[in-house]
């Protein structure tokens, strides 16, 4: 009902039917109490989907009887007096001055405020020009502006324009297209007045026409508003004026359903066409996509799955990514998508990048992480990148855009940095071998090995003797926050003494029937039910890094621990690790590589010491370096003892830092990235450049 109110509305404004008349129903032929609102109004749009229907002569009059299968949503309204006298309120506005992408992405938010993502709230031209910018309305702009310098402007831009076609395969409510929309009429504009200028003849017609422009999307009701919306646009941005006698509505472009269920070939052909696919697919992560996403998934990538490749990590917008490849493969054209970063991040990079580029395209463009936010309803902020692809043969300059800088390059990878660099796991060690090997902790295989502190303390009131046998164990948890837990360390040599006291005994018996039913390795492990599936220990102190940090953290949350505490396998652990190391995985610099290639669980950055660790690019250190390195660690070291009423999640935390600790790691900062270069970055995308690059040369690729 308020797609069909707000069509009606934007109708009367625009002089499609008498104004006023949609007042003048309300008021003349409904009751003033709004009791037979609902029934009028039915009766109206009713008329608007059939032809046959037997509603009065004066509604038929309504111009709207060529639209067919008009959605009639009615969200729940509450028809009466109040109800009444706003409707008549409203429709003396003039509907004609409003934007219609704006009111679309309103109307979308009533009706249906629980959708998510950009394409459903309104989004500034401003930051949908990053979009369409860099795709094609800047290389169209610069060539009309070459043109009109060397006064060589000729009506085979106009031509150019009308052979553009702009496709979004996931619509939401049009914003994408009808901002797009606009910005080519204005261009169109400034072409035919610099033709009309330079006394050059053309035909007077409409060459950007919502005939070139295609959406798909699976909500009916904002497929429905995109058409109306692209209608109307159209009307406000013709360049010839024309009298408009009747609306005409893209159903046969703009249309509802599932774009990965549609041929993309058939529904918008691009033979002797330049095709743009632009918009914003979901972000469904792997976790969170539903059966039919997962099954989707499977299909969409059916041929690389035989193939051998691994879905599961992906998020759902890969889909898009691969189709979109698959389409511009060979042609002119290109796409541009947001996404969210975890498509350049983590697994996403090793797996779905390959299968890209198998497609013969590259990355023309891109624009690093930033706050999209929409000026809609829902309107936090979300993390996003913007990546633009074309195809090879289709040469191009590549740009970056990082903040307010953006800077050429002749490859950009799927990381969004310089080069054309995916990085592999390196199982065997760090690629830099001066650097010593970091494994995960030790695995307790089973619960009853563990224990709270007040589990520990009953235990040891009734069997003191039972004191030798437990050690203090930390893993992600534990140690950021600085949580109290225990242990069963027990030796081979100990098994009897430990089973002697009886509530220990329980606990291994539990353990050794849990592992019974376990996998393989656990069965393996059932027969040394007292021991976890490691048992490493340091000569003097460890130097735990978790595998999970908390967001909000500039840098990570690691440190040593003594020889006497065992750390899980949810750390990972450098045994006997000198300062200077703790130094270079506590840098700035590392933290950026480790976010970059490892990615992150939800917002936490995960880390991994095959992905993370071994793959750091560093120069080999000389003795004088590493002693830098080691005396700013310790000034790192020694804030934190400073602070020691502090957890490690206090003292990360960006409010919360003490400033003493903020300069001792930006100290360390400097020391670290000296070694790379003496010059100081300008910026973390220039770190991250110069880290690939010499990832490059240490693989010698």
């Amino acid at each position: 009902m308020i797609v069909c109110l707000v069509c009606s509305y934007l109708a009367d404004s625009f002089g499609f039917i008498k104004t006023g008349s949609l007042q003048n129903w309300i008021s003349l032929y409904s009751n003033k109490d709004g009791s037979d609102l609902s029934d009028l109004l039915e009766i109206i749009f009713s008329s608007i989907r059939e032809a046959t229907s037997s509603a009065p002569k004066y509604i038929k009059t309504l111009i709207y009887t060529h639209i067919n299968n008009m959605n009639y949503v009615d969200p729940g309204l509450c028809y009466d007096k109040s109800t009444r006298k706003l409707l008549l309120d409203i429709s003396e506005f003039d509907w004609s001055e409003v934007e219609p992408e704006v009111l679309g992405s309103l109307i979308q938010n009533i009706v249906f405020p629980t959708e998510s993502g950009v394409a459903y709230n309104y989004t500034s031209t401003a930051n949908i020009y990053k979009v369409i910018g860099p795709l094609f309305m800047d290389d169209l702009y610069e060539e009309f502006e070459c043109h009109k310098k060397k006064k060589t402007i000729s009506t085979q831009l106009l031509a150019k324009l009308s052979n553009i076609v702009i496709f979004d395969p996931v619509c939401g409510t049009g914003n994408f297209l009808m901002v797009t929309y606009r910005e080519l009429k204005k261009l169109e504009q400034h072409i035919k007045m610099c033709l009309k200028e330079n006394g050059c003849s053309f035909e007077e017609k409409e060459y950007v026409d919502i005939s070139q422009f295609f959406g798909i999307e699976h909500n009916p009701v904002a497929t429905s508003i995109t058409q109306i919306g692209m209608a109307f646009t159209a009307i406000k941005c013709a360049t010839v004026q024309t009298k408009y006698n009747y609306l005409s509505l893209p159903d046969e472009n703009i249309i509802s359903g599932f774009a990965p269920n549609i041929d993309w070939n058939s529904f918008c052909p691009k033979t002797d066409r330049l095709v743009y696919i632009i918009g914003n697919p979901s972000y469904k992560g792997a976790r969170s996509q539903s059966d039919e996403q997962k099954l989707t998934m499977k299909r969409v990538f059916a041929e690389e799955i035989s193939n051998g490749m691994k879905i599961g990590d992906l998020d759902f917008a890969s889909s898009y990514f691969y189709l979109a490849a698959k389409y511009i493969k060979g042609t002119m054209g290109g796409f541009s998508f947001v996404t969210t970063n975890s498509l350049t991040q983590g697994v996403h990079v090793p797996v779905l990048w390959p299968v890209l580029f198998n497609q013969s395209i590259s990355i023309s463009f891109a624009y690093t992480s930033f706050k999209w936010k929409n000026e809609g309803r829902n309107n936090t902020a979300v993390t996003v990148v913007i990546i633009g692809c074309r195809a090879v043969e289709n040469s191009h300059h590549k740009t970056i855009y990082n903040n307010n800088l953006s800077y050429s390059t002749e490859e950009i990878s799927p990381y969004l940095t310089k080069g054309n660099v995916i990085v592999q796991k390196e199982n065997r060690g760090p690629i830099c071998r001066w650097l010593p090997k970091m494994i995960k902790g030790n695995m307790p295989y089973g619960k009853d090995l563990l224990l709270s502190p007040r589990e520990k303390d009953e235990l040891i009131a009734l069997y003191p003797e039972a004191q030798k046998f437990l050690k203090r164990v930390v893993g992600s948890q534990e140690f950021i926050h600085d949580e109290e837990r225990w242990c069963l360390w027990i030796a081979d040599d100990e098994v009897d003494e430990a089973k002697s006291i009886h509530l220990i005994a329980d606990r291994l018996e539990n353990v050794r029937i849990a592992r019974l039913g376990g996998d393989a390795s656990a069965r393996r492990l059932a027969e040394r039910p007292h021991q976890f599936r490691e048992t490493n220990m340091p000569k003097k102190y460890t130097l735990v890094v978790p595998s999970v940090s908390s967001e909000n953290r500039s840098y990570f949350q690691i440190g040593y621990v003594g020889k006497n505490v065992v750390v899980t396998n949810l750390c990972f652990v450098i045994y006997d690790a000198e300062p200077w190391v703790f130094g270079i995985i506590d840098s700035k610099m590392h933290n950026l590589w480790v976010r970059t290639v490892c990615g992150g669980l939800e917002t936490r950055p995960r880390y991994s010491n095959v992905l993370g660790y071994n793959t750091f690019p560093i120069p080999q250190l000389t003795d004088e370096q590493k002693q830098d390195i080691t005396e700013a660690a310790y000034g790192v070291i020694m804030e934190r003892e400073n602070n020691s009423e502090m957890t490690l999640m206090q003292l990360y935390n960006e409010d919360t830092m003490p400033e003493g600790l903020r300069y001792a790691h930006k100290t360390l900062d400097l020391v670290v990235e000296r070694c790379y270069k003496l010059e100081e970055f300008y910026s973390d995308q220039e770190r991250l450049d110069s880290m690939f690059l010499f990832y490059k040369q240490l693989k010698g690729e």
